[in-house]
Parts: C-alpha cells; sequence; structure tokens
C-alpha cells in the first residue's frame, strides 16, 4: 500500500479505478491493488447469481418496469424483499437465483401471488445417530424450501444470522433434511421457508432445539 501525495489530481479520489484502490487509511491518501480472490470465478453460487443478474438484461421494457412496480408495493419484513431489496434489480435477481436453484428457468414477470406461508416445523432435534435433522409438515403443497441452520455458540442475533449455513433448495414434499454439516450442540438453530417455481420466497420460520 502506498501513500499519495499532494497535489496529484489522484489525492481527491475515492474508490476503485482500474486494478487501484483509492481509499483513506488513518487521515492518510492511500492507492493499493485490489484484492484478488482467485476461486471467485469457480464459486457455483457467485457464478448462479452472476447469471440471475445478468437475466435483467433480456428483459423488456415492460417487464423492467413492473419488476420495479412490484418491488415498490411490495411490504419489507418477509417474502423475497428486506430493507435492503427495494429496487427491482434486486428483487428480480434474489427470484432468478432462486428460482436457478430450484433447477426451474428464470421468471419473465414478477409474482401475481401472495408470498407463501412458512412450513410448519414438526420436529427439530437428535435423529439418533448423533446428525441433526428437521422435518416439516407436508400439507400438499408444492414448490420447494430453502433452508439454513447454525450451532450458535454466541447468543448474539447479529452473530447468529452470520454463521447460518445454508444446507440448500430441496423439493416441499420430501418433509425432512439431514442436516450432517452442522455441529450438533447446545444452541442448535433452523429456519426454513417455502420457495414457489417463479422464485417467489415466503417468510422464515425460525425453530430452536437445545440439547
Amino acid at each position: 500500500m502506498g501513500k499519495v501525495i499532494a497535489p496529484l489530481h489522484s489525492v481527491q479520489v475515492r474508490g476503485r479505478v482500474g486494478d487501484l484502490l483509492f481509499r483513506r487509511w488513518r487521515n492518510i491518501n492511500t492507492v493499493s491493488s485490489v484484492p484478488k480472490n482467485p476461486g471467485a470465478n469457480e464459486n457455483p453460487n457467485f457464478l448462479a447469481w452472476g447469471n440471475a443478474c445478468a437475466g435483467w438484461g433480456a428483459l423488456t421494457a415492460g417487464q423492467i418496469d413492473a419488476w420495479r412496480e412490484y418491488a415498490a408495493e411490495t411490504k419489507t419484513g418477509g417474502g423475497i424483499l428486506t430493507a435492503t431489496h427495494k429496487s427491482g434489480y434486486m428483487t428480480y435477481a434474489m427470484a432468478a437465483y432462486l428460482a436457478g436453484e430450484c433447477g426451474n428457468s428464470y421468471p419473465t414477470d414478477p409474482p401475481t401471488e401472495k408470498s407463501p406461508l412458512a412450513p410448519e416445523i414438526s420436529f427439530l432435534g437428535d435423529d439418533g445417530d448423533g446428525d441433526l435433522v428437521v422435518r416439516w409438515v407436508v400439507v400438499g403443497a408444492e414448490g420447494w424450501v430453502q433452508v439454513k441452520a447454525v450451532y450458535n455458540r454466541i447468543p448474539a442475533v447479529k452473530i447468529f444470522e452470520q454463521q447460518m449455513v445454508d444446507c440448500g433448495v430441496i423439493e416441499y414434499e420430501e418433509g425432512e433434511l439431514t442436516l450432517t454439516t452442522i455441529e450438533l450442540g447446545k444452541r442448535n438453530r433452523v429456519k426454513i421457508r417455502r420457495i414457489r417455481d417463479n422464485g417467489q420466497a415466503g417468510y422464515w420460520a425460525y425453530v430452536g432445539y437445545d440439547s
């Protein structure tokens, strides 16, 4: 990292310019090379998200306007929208990503139905073999579910959310998932939500298990 000495014109630059990153560090203008992640282009989730975002460019002007209207009218706090997902672009990208994870084609028009209700979780605990298992009630619904789980060592909500592991998207009708990658511990937490074929996600249902 180098120190930028005035009166270079770049002294007022902030952010990335080419392969250089201009920023202030301890009240000093600095420039450094942009950190590179050699494995990013090979990460399946990274590629899937990039492809979903690229689908925005294939939409017509009318479809783009429809997604923007849908994003503006959808209430925050549930569904595929949160406080940070208010733009039509991000709303579409999330729906396209989830649709792709379910093995379906990207949607072109925004959903017309209300977000699906959360599945009813019937059990979370030890399956008898030392693995954590979650089961949900199947009531004739179609589509998929997304499951995230964690062994929460620190009871802070913010850290709990950051530690959650995405267990993937599976068919709703299966009704059970063994979380072999999650350590069975004192404070296991799981959240699960339904996803329609068009990528529309419902509200999260939370459940905890204390051994």
